[in-house]
């Protein structure tokens, strides 16, 4: 190798070298952005980044020992921890693209943090040798970066770009977040307390059931916990907004079907008594 017409030189290495750098110069920076501004741009440099990694050229290795390494386990946690912290309780995922779903049916928690990360470090490893300018340094630290793209950190792009996308794009006011999910799996491993707190759902929801129908609420059957339910005398938006006033809260949906329908979570004996109690003084109105 001895002029511009190398490999390392080809068009296409050089557009993945500058969008790699663009890349790994972003996440270096994360600490000073807003959520809304990193992920919009993140969105756009991974489906770039994949798309360059994807156009590089073969390299035919030229030494037998890899290239010097640049980043350290402090880089790397840097990084990490200062995606985790920005992007707080959307951070998390679950996960059904890894090795491990060979042994289990359940999706497997993982951070987008610690993908982007994984995608930074041999990114800049990348980036850093070929800054000094030695081809066969160069040559051989894009064909193990070519490499380390099919085996490993071009999947951790791809996972990273489906979780960083529902973050932006996902109005679910279930999503779970770190804690949620380690509570849910406390719940569920403690089957007695399970067991009893179900139960307890159950006994409320039947007896909602049978109060409700009293006061002339129509509602399909329910084995949930919630009950779907319609009055022919009262119109669910103007007692929706009557129950938010009163501080009891219920969900309507300005959807043409179901616009008459209000949606009653089963709360505690408690919190449906409170429910009752309004509901029979607003209906005598």
């Amino acid at each position: 190798m001895n002029n511009k017409t190398s490999i390392v030189y080809d068009k296409n290495t050089v557009e993945f070298i500058t969008v790699s750098a663009e890349f790994c110069g972003f996440l270096e920076r994360v600490e000073s952005m807003k959520r809304k501004s990193f992920v919009d741009k993140i969105l756009k440099l991974l489906p770039l980044l994949y798309l360059k990694a994807s156009l590089l050229p073969e390299f035919a290795r030229i030494d037998d020992f890899n290239p010097e390494t640049f980043v350290t386990e402090g880089d790397y946690e840097r990084v990490r921890q200062s995606v985790m912290q920005l992007l707080g309780d959307k951070d998390d995922y679950l996960d059904v693209f890894l090795d491990d779903m060979a042994y289990s049916d359940t999706p497997i928690r993982q951070s987008i943090s610690e993908c982007l990360a994984d995608i930074y470090q041999p990114l800049k490893d990348c980036v850093c040798v070929y800054q000094l300018g030695f081809e066969q340094t160069m040559n051989d630290a894009l064909l193990l970066c070519r490499e380390r793209f099919a085996e490993y950190w071009g999947q951790r792009l791809v996972n990273a770009m489906r979780a960083l996308h529902d973050v932006k794009y996902s109005f679910n006011s279930y999503t779970m977040n770190r804690s949620a999910l380690m509570a849910g799996t406390a719940a569920v491993e403690d089957s007695a307390y399970l067991k009893e707190t179900t139960a307890k759902i159950v006994a409320t929801r039947e007896r909602t059931k049978q109060v409700l129908a009293e006061m002339g609420f129509q509602f399909p059957d329910s084995k949930s916990n919630f009950l779907f339910v319609t009055h022919p005398d009262c119109d669910a938006h103007a007692l929706f907004e009557a129950l938010r006033q009163a501080h009891i809260f219920v969900r309507w949906f300005d959807a043409p079907r179901i616009r008459n329908y209000l949606r009653i979570t089963i709360g505690t004996d408690a919190q449906m008594d409170a429910l009752f109690a309004f509901l029979k003084t607003y209906l005598k109105k």
